[in-house]
């Protein structure tokens, strides 16, 4: 299947054993290559590597972005144990930064500090009762359901993105059509327009040279190989698609071989109607390019 880069989840979880809950945020952005950043609480930073290999195993490109949020219940516990050194400590910071604010600016108005602000600095509260191994079991298992959660999403982009390629596909197979269909008809209406501007200039007409100058033309104007080539790189796109996986880069490569070929046929049109319908063709292509570049 086919899998954007682009993609959002976020799951929360109740921890009732712990009076807690935990919410996992996890966005992705396009990268050439894989880069992960993932925020946690101290408490729990000893689990990073953990994360990042796990999203490591399942994704290949993109830049992911993963937040952990806990928060603990405080006044839902029974009794709470207070640690005093730490609140000592946190009190007598919070009072030297306001006397240098005072000092800095003797109108600075400090605002009082809430207890209930305090009771959330991390530390201030014991948390003898808690079983921090337990805890991490359930933070990895709340990670490992996120991040099914945010491989679908990646999925479901995936698949719109699909949609969307498959459909510039086929209009550009209509225009190859057009194109095709008309070039007979252009080197007869070309000998002819070069026929009346003869005749206008009043020069004697030279059969051999006009059928020497058309073949040069003719020559000049075969779009043979180019439209072929278009064929083959279309063909391989569609593959790409439906082989999915990790195709990205590949259908990037491919994007910019189109707009090769596509810039060729225009630089060889000789007639208003193919500049026309090979503007429409780079239109679509440059389309498709935007949009592979979201693409894993």
């Amino acid at each position: 299947m086919v899998s954007s880069m682009t993609a959002f989840a976020s799951r929360s979880f109740t921890l009732p054993q712990e009076a807690a809950v935990l919410r996992w945020d996890i966005k992705s952005v396009n990268q050439r290559y894989f880069e992960a950043s993932i925020k946690l609480p101290d408490a729990f930073q000893t689990l990073e590597y953990h994360f990042r290999d796990q999203l490591r195993g399942k994704m290949n490109r993109g830049k992911i972005f993963c937040q952990l949020q806990y928060e603990e219940d405080v006044t839902g516990r029974s009794q709470l144990e207070i640690d005093v050194s730490q609140l000592d400590a946190l009190t007598e910071t919070c009072a030297f930064v306001a006397n240098r604010l005072k000092n800095v600016d003797p109108m600075f108005l400090i605002a009082p500090i809430s207890p209930l602000d305090i009771l959330k600095w991390p530390q201030i509260i014991k948390g003898a009762n808690q079983d921090l191994a337990a805890i991490h079991q359930e933070i990895i298992k709340a990670f490992s359901e996120t991040i099914q959660s945010f491989i679908q999403a990646r999925l479901r982009e995936g698949s719109d993105l699909k949609g969307f390629i498959e459909q510039r596909l086929k209009a550009i197979e209509v225009i190859l059509k057009k194109i095709r269909e008309r070039l007979p008809n252009i080197m007869s209406r070309y000998r002819e327009k070069l026929m009346e501007r003869m005749l206008d200039l009043k020069v004697a007409i030279d059969s051999n040279r006009l059928e020497q100058e058309m073949i040069f033309i003719a020559q000049k104007m075969d779009v043979a190989e180019e439209l072929d080539r278009l064929d083959t790189h279309l063909q391989a796109v569609k593959t790409l698609l439906e082989t999915g996986g990790v195709i990205g880069r590949h259908l990037d490569f491919l994007s910019q071989e189109l707009n090769r070929e596509a810039n060729t046929l225009a630089s060889k049109s000789v007639d208003a109607l193919l500049t026309q319908e090979t503007v429409e063709l780079k239109v679509l292509i440059e389309q498709i390019r935007e949009q592979v570049q979201n693409i894993e």
